[in-house]
């Protein structure tokens, strides 16, 4: 007995193409959100870390330049001073002088290794260490005036790889705005003489909790508070920055 086919639009045809229910499209759904609940948090670690991990490479770029830099001048670091404006002309807001990143603009291919992807609104995010410099020039007995340079020579350096030469600057009273709250134009001179960059109460926090530290040897290494074992203000003794006066 021949088997004949069924009819096109047949009832066999016609359940062989049964769609999804209203319950198993509630179960995907259901089953989506959850997977996205779980990703999206490990996405916002990843891209967090990701940012961090450009701060330190840039740090690590800035101790390179600052480097060559010394090389050319006698293990000096660029000075620093006062609030400085990029290619400003010593009008207000900008003081007498060059800041340490316009000293270094003829080694440097690039302004974006001032910047951290965390916070692009600060288009200088990191700071020069000068609060040594300041110690040793306040011995020599120098009355302090505005503007006066303070610079770092490497030769006198003892902790190489726990001095702080610099790092994030979380400081909120050094920013403009938007990012901070000064009304004058970003300050491209951060640095630690007068007043503390890292550590502070109620700071910025750009990389969940961790501030970036730039030291002597180049290296870069995260923390997420002082740590008197790992780190000097000082070039010859551990002090912390309060104490390197």
């Amino acid at each position: 007995m021949a088997v004949t086919e069924p009819r096109a639009g047949s009832n066999a045809t016609r359940s062989t193409r049964r769609g999804f229910t209203l319950i198993e499209l509630l179960v995907v759904i259901a089953v989506i959100a959850l997977l996205v609940g779980l990703i999206l948090p490990s996405l916002g670690s990843v891209r967090k870390r990701g940012r961090t991990l450009a701060c330190s490479s840039n740090l690590r770029s800035i101790g390179q330049v600052l480097a060559i830099y010394a090389d050319d001048f006698k293990q000096w670091h660029p000075p620093t001073s006062d609030w400085q404006v990029w290619e400003g002309d010593g009008s207000f807001p900008d003081e007498p002088g060059l800041g340490w990143t316009e000293h270094l603009r003829g080694y440097v291919s690039t302004p974006t290794i001032y910047v951290d992807k965390a916070r692009p609104d600060a288009p200088y995010a990191y700071f020069l260490q000068a609060r040594y410099p300041l110690l040793l020039q306040n011995a020599t007995g120098s009355p302090p005036s505005p503007g006066r340079p303070l610079a770092l020579q490497l030769s006198g350096i003892t902790f190489g790889s726990l001095f702080v030469l610099g790092g994030d600057c979380v400081n909120k009273r050094f920013f403009s705005q938007p990012y901070g709250a000064s009304p004058r134009t970003p300050n491209c001179d951060l640095d630690d003489g007068e007043l503390e960059c890292v550590f502070v109460e109620d700071g910025f926090d750009p990389h969940g909790g961790i501030v970036n530290l730039l030291f002597a040897d180049n290296h870069v290494a995260g923390f997420k508070e002082y740590r008197p074992d790992a780190m000097t203000w000082h070039g010859r003794e551990m002090r912390d920055w309060a104490s390197t006066r």
